[in-house]
């Protein structure tokens, strides 16, 4: 099995690409993220793993400038999505924040952004493939 680890930044860059489309890198955070308080003022931590709790917090960020800046926001599956992270889990579900992010759950995290902004037509196709055999939804 293919092992991988996505830095907290490398997984906040795949999540502007949801709501930006197109960007160039210019060694400086995008904007929005000082506006969303995607940092919140931390340095970027370039080799650590990236956790749930930083996969849902740039999520939630990410929602919120497509609800500020797409025709019809991102939508009810986005903001369904966010909305649950702040209700209580179901009895019986412990949630752990800190754990590590694997592909799997980035990936059904990325999914409903990337459907809001192909049907706005700002992307066309995911950034994965179903079909590489390194595309492994349990790598971490």
């Amino acid at each position: 099995m293919a092992s991988l680890r996505i830095s907290f930044p490398v997984l906040s860059l795949i999540l502007l690409v949801l709501v930006a489309g197109t960007f160039v890198v210019t060694g400086a955070p995008p904007a929005w993220w000082t506006t969303r308080g995607v940092l919140n003022g931390q340095p970027a931590d370039d080799y650590a793993a990236a956790n749930l709790g930083q996969l849902k917090h740039i999520a939630v960020k990410a929602a919120a400038e497509l609800n500020a800046r797409v025709p019809n926001g991102a939508g009810p599956t986005i903001n369904n999505l966010v909305a649950s992270w702040s209700s209580a889990p179901t009895a019986g579900v412990t949630r752990d924040d800190f754990a590590p992010v694997n592909l799997g759950q980035l990936k059904a995290t990325a999914k409903p952004f990337y459907d809001r902004l192909i049907a706005e037509g700002l992307a066309t196709a995911y950034p994965w493939t179903t079909t590489t055999a390194d595309d492994d939804d349990y790598a971490a």
